[in-house]
């Protein structure tokens, strides 16, 4: 695990070894090992856990915590928690001692009273399927089957009957009684769903479901006994005739299956209708899929329907021999199984020659014998006759004996026919007499079938075709099948007529069909019966828990979202009309030869990959392997994993019998049996053509069809539901098999259910029907109020809790079982009903009293508004009068203030004086005195005097007073300047000594800069190498998440084929594959696979991880010639603490999941840090990245929460801040926090020790960097924690010893351990950072030189460390601090030394998109980009220029303006774009002449015609027209040679066209393109003018490095990646736009749009949100046009990402709007276009003020303030200075154009900036436009502009200077030229004396000012001044 570092300690001393040795884990006490005791009750096979749960944990951390881990066997079993990983948690069981590890989902919360039992589930404190189980297991060892889920019923089967639990007496006491105030019990389901249907007038329906053999015939019994015992009184004999349904029913069709012994093999839906009184009115029975392939054959084991074994066990002698019946065994049909049944205890009262088993089978509900008895009593009480039952009592007979006939192959048919054995001949002639056919008759048809000629001979002629002995068996069991069926069906419509209705109002009905099942062979029945349990769960989901939650959102309900696990891709599979099973069934039935071959293949091809279909060999069971494919498929249904044979789908599909059985059965005596098929003949919908024949629908389609009927009826009735489960499968009573349950439960929605059910409100009933329901009962004076206030009133008398109950929009709620108690208070007693009307009336009037409050408190602030009014009148009158009076003095205030300022101008003499020599000063001081007196003297009679006169001469006095003063200051300077002269000689002298030291101080920075440069070589490698190992990372988690998403779905299936497979190979003794798992639990082993990474942290324990942490800070680095062997030690404790924090995120989420109140936010730090939680990846490497060390503190209040409304199941914060929450981030992890909550004590907590209380998240993951005033300084956090008692942190610190192999590691080993012993000692002094150094220098000089060599190795330890120990201790044995060393220090910068066709190229065969020109409705590939660009460079050398050219490209963001650009390069000529739309011919003359350009190339300008800059050439040489093509000669233009127009309509002579130059290249010339692989990166690539706002544009020179790494330096900051799309609404001239817009592709493959620029980007809008555009580059006036469009459409821009701006500032409205239409926006940057370079080296972000310009250099770039003068010395922190900028690093700066070899280090931007201590930069104004006065003090005239700008008089001001000492003139654009000119000035002047800020000294008035692309120029305005183009006042 510390591979690098172990064997580097090998090698040292043994004090290394012991410092760097980890700390072993503590030990721990033992966990107790015994066994939990085992209670047991009447022999009811429960295990009971022990009642309280203990925690052997002592540290106040969860481990020891008793938790439910999964099990095979019990389903969950209790464990101790040992250790968290990243993959799941290790634990110790707590019955058997034994370590296991399992997944967090496998891991569950436990009660702490693990005895503790509730009658509904959702009373529990922790809510999972572990606790579900355990209290349906502790409730079943004390004989309680039922338990409540909310309004859901859970009810386990007991095996047996329980005593006095269905009795009269029992349903009494839950008739009327409301859910919850009973013990659960399927009696309270019927009397809810009873007393809903009354109250909502709306039928009901109760269905039961569950796995066969789980109680539903029986649930289904109870329920209809308690509807027709309560209410049924009345209905006579019809009461009596609907409970007695059920023997008829059973008889009919319930059989003994293998699960159970009364199955149920048909589904019905008794419905119970009452009339408008609730009184029973009659009944209804509906059927469905009666499983008629059982009359003719079982699986071993299982009995045919119970009605043949009655009849022979239960038949009176005469009807026994009459019916010719004999033992079981003697009849074919059921060889399945012989045995008869008897009750418990119960006498044999069977004839013994009708016994075929001696042992009777016993069970409490089935008995043969008496069965029978109670059958035919049934059978009389439902209206048959004696004939009638003899009737069916032959039939049955019948049957059996038509079973018995069997065929043999006639070897004499020459045709091939069988015909009857002779040993079944008398079967023959029995079933032929029972069935009243004649013997011959019925052997006939059974051995031949008859067919109608259609096409041959004569139409109509019947032929007899003779049928091979299996085909008359199949036909003899069709025969048999329809019989029993149609029979069935006959009785129960006698049935249904024996209980009829007259009026229904409503109905309840209750639905009881097969339940799931599986068995090791399942057919065509359990296809059937699957499938309808499929779609009943599917309504489950969708009524409980979608309609549900559905619900509460209308309603208004904060319930978070409750997952489920959705059925219908399983049903989709069933039905999907043309692919699904069943019409796959159905088609293959119409094949001419039909095979379940060739049905199964087609299911497999139809569903290939489908989640929930798979080949039989994937099963678990060891028989469905041996199945070959086209013999079966696998289908995934809710509750598991079902394999299905298809080998008798074809013929159980279809139920049609052949012609000859029907004419047969049309020939029947008896007259009932002709009626059974003339009745339920086919109808004429269920037939349909195919082939040119008629074909019967087909048993899957109606069944099919009669389940739509069945759901649309369930859908249109209010529902409720119970869930039978089976507790064993050897049917065993009051045995709890836990692992089955779960299953059954999982399967069931239980689970989601409860967690709903917990949150939710399952009670909820109108205002209006609680107003009506409780009237009657309710005195007058509450009865009069209206439904809502009546029900607020009743809540708040009542009492009761605001938890257990929610108003919503129409209705209230109430939590599970509140309701009842909420019904049961108001039913009370006439005395607590006028106790409770008295709270009432008390409540009634402090409401109207608190109402009377706010009225008050309205008039009292009403009045306080009107007074406050008044108060604002009174001053307005009072400025007015004020101004009235300044008007009226206003020559006289005039001249007072300019004597005033006169007087001032004293101050200036008096500092002259002071800067003289003696001798000066005693001269000059007298005279200075004497004007001071004179000028106050003037002050003093302007103050005193009142007349006009006076006020003149004043004035007068005033004009000689400053001629006086003036001439005074002359005189004085000139004296100062003479005094100066003395001086000036001898700083001449000091400025040579400096000189020389300045010559010294070069050669040592040659130096530097040469042991830099090796530096940077090696810091590259060490950056490339991380981002290579970044990428590698990137992939594998990719590939992880993939891995992942397939482990989940593998998970599942192996879920779903366990949970049926384990339970059949328990049940049916059915071998399991060699491989299939037991259990779909995880095992020891099954952890997920091992992260890959340089450090393998994954089997490292918790403890271990931490004590590595805090351990730490005795760490000793060696340092050997490479930086990489201190930073391995660094990345290995970053990634035991990602690791560490890593498992702290997955383990609390789990207790999050587990916890007993999640709705509750976290405590570990307040929601609003969990909601802004994002994933940001640093692609720093860890050595170079100081952010992961830096110290943060925040502080972020806690609020209450509250559902989010847009996010359904997110939550949000309201309400006021219920306490504080302060953090201490040392790097990326938490530190230290306080907890500070209102009736609380604060909480401290310190990492190491309080780590799984505190926050988890790394830093960029929280959002504390984005949250607006989170951020605090470590003085307000470290008082904090001193002010509630926190003790102060130790100090760490490290030791790092520096040089090479030279000095033996051993030795540096002894020399840390000797520093170690002096740590206390005063010999280390230490800055204010907190780092010492040792060796080599002195400190203050090692501080200087670390600061000042930006790779020096120094300041790289120090990035890493500095923040995360709080001393770093280095020892430099080599000098490389000191700069003495001839080692070659490691590189830090990473920069590329490509060209620009290099990078092109490496584009060169991607198909993928570039770039999209939205305006001309073009898309390019990187491909097609580099084909045009090739043709256009040859072509352009084709016309005659050649390498070095300079080219003037005109034009805006059009594709050949990017395609010209990008060939100029590749042809290596040196281009230069500008915009089009030039002013005038001057404009453009200036451009050509500054550039030496050879050739410019026009494109269209916006705003002016196609021709128009051809026009300005020929304005300035007219010649040009009479010039030949590439060679035009002109004197203005000396240069040009080439003209290149773009628009293909307007060619002249002398000028090329684009399509020209474009057909002048080939495959040849593009082959003879210069070799650019041979170029130097810093060959001159570009010109780029700069801004021209404050002086004359100019040519910056910029090199192939510079404009690369440029643009890589941008996109790094940006953030821009491969799925990126980037928005470009500026215009690509540019060059520091063109780089990142059109560079940036080729360098990350993201995709640059580009909308029409001019004059607004107008579809914008649409670019952004047609291309989900995630990046957008743009200006204010864009930005903000774009966010008012998506505001007004209402249109979020949910795409986008990030936003960087131009150019401009960001106001607050702005920030509002993104915040508001692209709230997915993480960035919003601003990029300043620096005056003199043009580059965007400056950048700001979310930290920045972006109404100040603020921002930090880039990546790649530096910047330096230098003093005004250009002197040298520093600049403090907020001073003024000019910007340096340090152009690319590893480049320099070119110089302008034309001569660009200047190799200058630093270019003055000429802009004048301040710098804060953090190396934020605000650009204040230009050098050019600085302002002195006469004295040559600065004004900060950009402060009097901004404030002049807010004038609402103008609409906007200039503050110019002629030059140095000139006047400050405001030059000003009114808004009305109606303003007198006197009236402005005297405003703005005004304006700047109450803020006092210089009076600007002239004004001036112009409509506009001369601009240059929206950006004033301020050097034109200078020089019309100059001129007299504007006029001064």
């Amino acid at each position: 695990m510390l591979s690098s570092l172990e064997k580097r300690h090998q090698m040292g001393s043994k004090a290394a070894e012991a410092i760097l040795k980890p700390q072993s884990q503590p030990s721990r006490r033992s966990l107790p090992k015994t066994a939990p005791p085992v209670e047991k009750k009447r022999e009811i096979n429960v295990r009971i856990y022990p009642s309280k749960m203990t925690n052997n944990n002592n540290d106040g951390t969860d481990f020891g915590r008793l938790v439910w881990v999964t099990d095979p066997n019990e389903g969950f079993v209790l464990a101790r928690i040992q250790d968290i990983s990243h993959e799941g948690l290790t634990l110790q069981l707590e019955r058997t001692g034994d370590q296991i590890k399992r997944k967090y989902d496998e891991v569950f919360a436990s009660e702490e009273d693990l005895a503790k039992s509730v009658e509904d589930n959702c009373g529990l404190m922790y809510l999972n399927e572990a606790t579900l189980l355990n209290n349906c297991r502790i409730r079943y060892a004390q004989n309680k089957i039922y338990t409540y889920v909310a309004n859901i019923l859970i009810s386990i089967n007991p095996y047996q009957a329980i005593n006095g639990f269905y009795t009269p007496e029992k349903i009494h006491e839950y008739r009327g009684k409301s859910l919850g105030q009973m013990e659960p019990h399927i009696f309270a389901i019927a009397d809810k769903a009873y007393r809903e249907m009354r109250r909502y007038k709306q039928s009901q329906s109760i269905i039961v479901s569950g796995e066969s053999g789980a109680g539903k015939t029986e649930s289904q019994k109870a329920v209809l006994r308690y509807l027709c015992e309560n209410w049924g009184a009345q209905a006579g004999p019809i009461q009596q005739r609907i409970l007695e349904t059920n023997p008829i029913l059973e008889a009919f069709g319930n059989a003994k299956t293998l699960r159970n012994n009364n199955s149920s093999r048909f589904g019905k839906f008794v419905q119970i209708h009452f009339d408008n009184d609730g009184q029973v009115a009659g009944g209804f029975v509906s059927h469905y899929l009666l499983e008629t392939s059982r009359v003719c054959r079982q699986a071993e084991g299982e009995r045919n329907y119970h009605i043949f074994y009655q009849l022979i066990a239960g038949a009176p002698d005469d009807l026994y021999k009459k019916l010719h019946l004999a033992p079981a065994s003697k009849f074919n049909y059921l060889s399945g199984s012989c045995q008869m049944f008897a009750h418990p205890g119960a006498k044999i009262e069977v004839p013994s020659e009708r016994i075929a088993v001696q042992e009777f089978a016993r069970d409490t509900m089935v008995d043969d014998f008496s069965d029978y008895r109670r059958l035919a009593a049934a059978l009389k009480g439902a209206g048959l006759d004696e004939k009638q039952q003899i009737f069916i009592w032959a039939t049955i007979a019948g049957l059996l004996h038509l079973g018995n006939v069997t065929f043999e192959e006639s070897v004499g048919d020459s045709k091939g026919g069988c015909r009857v054995q002779p040993q079944a001949e008398e079967s023959v002639h029995k079933a032929a007499e029972l069935l009243g056919i004649e013997p011959a008759e019925l052997k006939m048809g059974l051995v031949a079938r008859i067919m109608q000629a259609t096409k041959g001979g004569v139409k109509g002629t019947l032929i007899r075709v003779p049928l091979k002995a299996h085909e008359a068996a199949a036909g003899r069991d069709a025969l048999a099948k329809a019989i029993y069926s149609k029979l069935f069906d006959w009785l129960v419509a006698c049935v249904n007529k024996s209980i009829p209705f007259e009026a229904s109002a409503q109905f309840i009905g209750v639905l009881d069909i097969a339940g799931f099942e599986f068995f090791a062979v399942n057919s065509f029945e359990q296809f059937c019966i699957n499938f309808c349990n499929e779609k009943l769960q599917h309504f489950f989901n969708e009524r409980i828990l979608k309609q549900e939650q559905e619900l509460y959102k209308t309603e208004g309900l904060n319930v978070p979202v409750i997952e489920y696990t959705d059925n219908q891709d399983c049903i989709e599979l069933f039905e999907k009309k043309g692919t699904g099973l069943f019409d796959l069934l159905d088609e293959e039935a119409k094949l001419p030869r039909p095979t379940p071959q060739h049905f199964a293949q087609a299911v497999h091809t139809a569903h290939k990959g489908h989640f929930r279909l798979d080949t039989p060999r994937k099963s678990k069971l060891r028989l469905h392997r041996d199945m070959r494919d086209e013999e079966g498929f696998m289908v995934r249904h809710y509750a598991g994993t079902v394999c299905y044979q298809t080998q008798q789908f074809l013929e159980k599909n279809n139920d049609q019998l052949h012609n000859s059985l029907e004419i047969l059965i049309e020939q029947s005596a008896v007259d009932l049996l002709r009626q059974l098929f003339e009745q339920t003949a086919a109808p004429a919908a269920q037939v349909k053509r195919t082939g040119g024949r008629l074909q019967a629908a087909s048993v899957g389609g109606k069944f099919k069809s009669q389940l739509v009927a069945l759901l649309e009826k369930l859908q249109s009735t209010g529902t409720h539901f119970v869930r039978c489960i089976k507790p064993n499968n050897e049917m065993k009573p009051w045995t709890f098999d836990g692992a089955a349950i779960l299953t059954q439960l999982q399967c069931a929605g239980m689970t989601s259910v409860l967690r709903l059910m917990q949150k939710g409100f399952p009670s909820r009933t109108p205002f209006a029907e609680l107003y009506s329901t409780y009237q009657q009962i309710l005195p007058p004076n509450l009865a009069r109020l209206d439904p809502r206030l009546f029900c607020k009133c009743l809540f708040r008398a009542l009492g009761l809790n605001s938890q257990d109950y929610q108003f919503g929009m129409t209705k209230v709620f109430f939590r599970p079982g509140k309701f009842a108690e909420f019904d049961q208070m108001l039913r009370q007693d006439p005395a607590t009903m006028k106790d409770l009307v008295s709270k009432v009336r008390i409540w009634l009037v402090r409401a109207r009293w608190r109402k009377a409050q706010y009225g008050a408190w309205s008039v009292i602030k009403l009045k306080n508004k009107i007074a406050f009014r008044a108060a604002q009148i009174r001053r307005i009158q009072s400025a007015v009068r004020g101004f009235l009076v300044r008007k009226k003095y206003q020559k006289r205030i005039r001249v007072y203030r300019n004597s005033l300022q006169l007087l001032s101008r004293t101050r200036e003499m008096i500092e002259i004086i002071d800067k003289m020599q003696e001798s000066s000063q005693e001269k000059w001081s007298k005279t200075v005195q004497g004007t001071t007196q004179e000028l106050e003297s003037l002050v003093d009679k302007i103050k005193r005097s009142d007349l006009d006169e006076q006020i003149e001469r004043a004035v007068q006095c005033y004009e000689m007073c400053v001629s006086h003063v003036d001439k005074l200051i002359l005189e004085l300077k000139q004296q100062l300047e003479s005094d100066e002269l003395a001086e000036v000689e001898r700083k001449r002298q000091e400025q040579l000594a400096l000189e020389a030291r300045e010559r010294e101080d070069r050669e040592r920075a040659e130096q530097e800069k040469i042991a830099r440069k090796k530096m940077e070589e090696e810091r590259e490698k060490a950056q490339k190498e991380y981002e290579c190992r970044l990428a590698e990372q990137q992939q594998m988690e990719q590939r992880e998440r993939q891995l992942e998403e397939e482990r989940r779905k593998k998970e599942e299936r192996e879920r779903l084929d366990a949970a049926v497979s384990t339970r059949i190979a328990t049940a049916d003794g059915v071998q399991l594959a060699a491989d299939a798992p037991s259990t779909s639990v995880s095992t020891e082993n099954s952890t997920s696979s091992k992260p890959k990474g340089k450090y393998d942290l994954s089997n490292w324990k918790y403890a271990d991880l931490r004590d590595t942490i805090n351990n730490s800070n005795g760490w000793f680095f060696f340092y050997n010639s490479h930086i990489r062997h201190i930073v391995s030690d660094v990345e290995l404790l970053l990634a035991c603490k990602e690791e560490f924090h890593r498992r702290l995120r997955i383990y609390n989420q789990w207790k999050s999941d587990n916890t007993a109140s999640r709705d509750l936010p976290p405590s570990r730090a307040p929601l609003a840090v969990y909601n802004e939680s994002s994933t940001i990846r640093n692609n720093m490497a860890p050595h170079m990245n100081p952010a992961l060390t830096l110290q943060r503190y925040f502080k972020v209040p806690f609020n209450s929460k509250t559902e989010s409304t847009k996010n359904p199941g997110k939550m949000e914060l309201s309400g006021a801040p219920s306490g504080i929450w302060f953090a201490h981030f040392n790097g990326q992890w938490i530190q230290r926090q306080i907890s500070v909550k209102p009736g609380s004590k604060p909480a401290l907590l310190i990492a190491g020790k309080d780590d799984l209380l505190m926050c988890e998240l790394p830093l960029d993951q929280t959002g504390l960097q984005r949250r607006k005033g989170a951020e605090i300084s470590a003085t307000d956090f470290e008082t904090i924690w001193a002010h509630y008692g926190g003790k102060p942190l130790p100090k760490n610190f490290r030791v790092v010893l520096m040089g090479d192999s030279r000095w033996k590691v051993p030795y540096r080993a002894t020399k840390a351990c000797e520093i170690a012993s002096l740590m206390r000692k005063p010999c280390f002094s230490t800055d204010s950072r907190g780092w010492s150094f040792v060796g080599g220098t002195t400190r203050s000089e090692l501080l200087a030189q670390t600061l000042s060599l930006c790779c020096n190795s120094a300041q790289l330890i120090v990035l890493i460390m500095a923040a995360e120990f709080q001393q770093t201790y280095c020892i430099d044995f080599n000098g490389w601090v000191s700069g003495t060393s001839t080692a070659p220090p490691p590189k830090q910068i990473d920069f590329n030394s490509q060209t620009i066709p290099q990078l092109i190229y490496t584009k060169a065969s991607s198909d993928r998109v570039a770039a999209v020109f939205e305006a001309e409705k073009q898309s390019m590939t990187f491909a097609k980009i580099v084909t045009e660009m090739e043709s256009l460079a040859s072509g352009l050398l084709s016309t005659g220029l050649n390498p070095g050219d300079r080219i003037l490209v005109c034009g805006s963001n059009h594709s050949q303006v990017v395609i010209c650009a990008l060939a100029c390069a590749r042809a290596g000529l040196v281009f230069s774009l500008v915009n089009p739309n030039f002013p005038n011919s001057q404009t453009l003359h200036r451009a050509l002449v500054a550039g030496d350009f050879r050739c410019i190339i026009c494109f269209r300008a916006h705003q002016f015609e196609a021709d128009y800059l051809n026009s300005l050439l020929l304005e300035i040489a007219p010649e040009l027209m009479a010039s030949r093509k590439g060679d035009l000669k002109s004197a203005k233009l000396p240069k040009l040679t080439h003209v290149v127009l773009a628009e293909e309509d307007h060619r002249h002579a002398g000028t090329f066209t684009l399509s020209e130059i474009f057909l002048k290249s080939n495959k040849e010339k593009v082959a003879k393109l210069p070799n650019y692989e041979n170029w130097s990166s810093h060959k001159l690539a570009c010109l780029q003018f700069t801004l021209g706002s404050s002086g004359h544009p100019k040519l910056v020179a910029l090199s192939h490095y510079q404009m690369l790494n440029g643009a890589r330096a941008v996109v790094t900051a940006f953030g821009i990646q491969k799925e990126h799309v980037l928005a470009c609404a500026l215009p690509v001239f540019r060059i520091a736009i063109f780089n990142l817009v059109c560079l940036a592709p080729f360098l990350t493959e993201c995709r640059s749009v580009f909308p029409e620029p001019s004059p607004l980007p107008r579809n914008l809008f649409s670019c952004v949100s047609k291309y989900k555009c995630s990046t957008l580059l743009t200006n204010g006036a864009a930005l903000r046009l774009l966010l008012k469009i998506s505001q007004t459409q209402r249109v979020k821009l949910s795409a986008l990402e990030s936003v960087l701006l131009i150019g401009d500032r960001v106001s607050k409205e702005v920030l509002r709007l993104i915040e508001l239409q692209a709230e997915n926006v993480k960035i919003v940057a601003v990029g300043y276009l620096l005056t003199e370079t043009g580059s965007i080296p400056i950048m700001g972000d979310q930290k920045t003020d972006f109404t100040r310009n603020v921002g930090r250099p880039i990546a790649g770039y530096e910047t330096h303030l230098i003093p005004l003068d250009g002197s040298e010395g520093k600049i403090a922190p907020g001073g003024l200075g000019k910007l340096l900028m340090r152009v690319y690093y590893g480049s320099t700066f070119m110089g302008y154009a034309p001569d660009t070899s200047g190799k200058d280090k630093w270019v003055d931007t000429g802009d004048v900036a301040r710098m804060d201590v953090d190396g934020n930069i605000e650009i204040v104004t230009h050098s050019a436009d600085l302002i002195f006065d006469k004295n040559n003090c600065l004004l900060e005239h950009w402060n009097v502009e901004r404030l002049l700008n807010q004038s609402e008089l103008l609409k906007g001001v200039q503050v110019v200077s002629t030059g140095r000492g000139q006047p400050m003139t405001a030059v000003c654009v009114p808004r009305s030229t109606q303003n007198q000119v006197a009236y402005l000035k005297d405003e703005l002047r005004a304006m700047c004396r109450d803020h006092r800020f210089p009076e600007p000294e002239a004004f001036a008035f112009v409509e506009d000012f001369p601009r240059v692309h929206t950006k004033i120029q301020k050097y034109r305005i200078r020089e019309m001044l100059e001129s007299g183009q504007i006029s001064v006042f």
